[in-house]
């Protein structure tokens, strides 16, 4: 059945209305995404029905759904976003797939494995990020664990976390023009909790990453000297911020920032927060990576229209 809906995405300086249409319970195309001029760029005619956008199209989770470069960046086409968790092994995709951000190397994710083998289409990983292991339950891992070795399929592959042997890419989201801006300090500790795992500590300002406004959240951010969390977009989106920040891990996605963090058990926040830093450069270094992938991605899909 064919159906179609529109859901205000809440951002009132980058994206405002995103009309999405459902063609069938496996494809989604969004439309009306807009971008910034600055990353307008000339591209020739190209066949929308070849490349398709992949990731987590979770409006609940906002670390999710600012993470794909298509809020971004210009490609020769934005019609085709296909929701990872729709994809199937029986679903004939053909073309090129920019796949991420999020963390999705992962069991949570076992379709990804047979997308990058699948010789039917080439595959573009974009801040993709280690997901191998974790701990909802008790909130709480120690250790990370190897990526698997699926991941050599990919055609062009750049990870966010910083691992010897892989390109390091971080999540699109930092292009969001928010982090531009400057913001008050207001309270010495804030807590950004995942809408899943509370963080049991009192006293302070808390907010969770349930929803889209990624505005809100990132006035929160900013909003403290020092945040706790465990979220991987807090942490992420506090460094981008200048912010310390202290993280309380549950996978082992947060075990390979090229800025490393602070990492422990929330029982132990008083001791962890006297080590937490901040990193100045980290808002710099994360937009260059990102617009020098954005430049080889365009360079590969153009190689693909030959």
């Amino acid at each position: 059945m064919t159906f179609k809906y529109y859901k205000s995405v809440a951002s009132s300086h980058w994206q405002s209305q995103t009309k999405i249409s459902i063609n069938s319970k496996n494809t989604r195309k969004i439309k009306g995404l807009l971008y910034h001029p600055s990353n307008r760029s000339i591209v020739d005619s190209y066949d929308d029905d070849t490349l398709i956008h992949m990731f987590r199209i979770d409006q609940t989770n906002c670390g999710d759904w600012w993470s794909s470069s298509i809020h971004y960046f210009t490609f020769p086409s934005h019609n085709n976003v296909v929701e990872i968790n729709d994809y199937m092994e029986d679903i004939p995709l053909q073309g090129t797939a920019i796949v991420g951000g999020g963390g999705l190397i992962g069991p949570a994710f076992k379709q990804l494995e047979h997308l990058v083998k699948s010789p039917l289409i080439k595959t573009i990983g974009w801040g993709l990020g280690n997901n191998m292991l974790d701990d909802k339950k008790h909130g709480y891992v120690s250790e990370t664990v190897p990526l698997p070795e699926y991941v050599k399929y990919f055609d062009l592959l750049g990870i966010r976390d910083d691992i010897e042997g892989y390109r390091w890419v971080p999540c699109a989201s930092c292009m969001h023009p928010a982090f531009s801006q400057k913001y008050d300090i207001l309270y010495d500790i804030v807590i950004f909790e995942h809408k899943r795992i509370p963080i049991d500590i009192d006293g302070f300002p808390k907010m969770s990453n349930n929803g889209n406004d990624i505005e809100k959240i990132i006035h929160f951010l900013a909003s403290g000297e020092i945040v706790l969390t465990n979220s991987y977009h807090g942490a992420y989106w506090a460094l981008l911020l200048e912010r310390k920040c202290v993280v309380f891990p549950f996978s082992s996605k947060f075990f390979a920032f090229k800025h490393p963090l602070v990492l422990g058990h929330m029982d132990d926040w008083k001791r962890l927060v006297s080590k937490a830093c901040r990193y100045d450069e980290a808002l710099f270094e994360c937009r260059e990576a990102n617009i020098d992938f954005y430049k080889d991605t365009m360079r590969f899909i153009a190689d693909m229209t030959k």
